[in-house]
């Protein structure tokens, strides 16, 4: 409900992940309940935010949040991978 409330100016760039933080949190707590919902609202809170990196290695782009966790192409977001380029390591 928040999403349509709240003025776009206001949102930030969006998720980094494809599946936004609030749908997320949604689905873990319809399916889990609240205690696993307040999990995954502090873990995307945790994650979603400036310092993350993109790396593309082995031709696979990952996702590096601030806090070190990594996920793989599938978890980011479209937006994200259409308007950044990932840091290219060679291994």
């Amino acid at each position: 409900m928040y999403q349509k409330l709240i003025p776009h100016k206001l949102k930030g760039k969006g998720c980094l992940f494809s599946e936004s933080c609030s749908n997320h949190v949604y689905r873990v707590t319809k399916k889990n309940g609240a205690l696993k919902g307040i999990q995954a609202l502090r873990k995307r809170f945790r994650d979603c935010r400036s310092g993350y990196r993109l790396v593309e290695t082995e031709g696979d782009i990952l996702l590096i949040t601030r806090s070190g966790e990594v996920f793989s192409k599938k978890s980011i977001s479209p937006r994200l991978l259409k308007n950044e380029r990932p840091l290219k390591i060679k291994e």
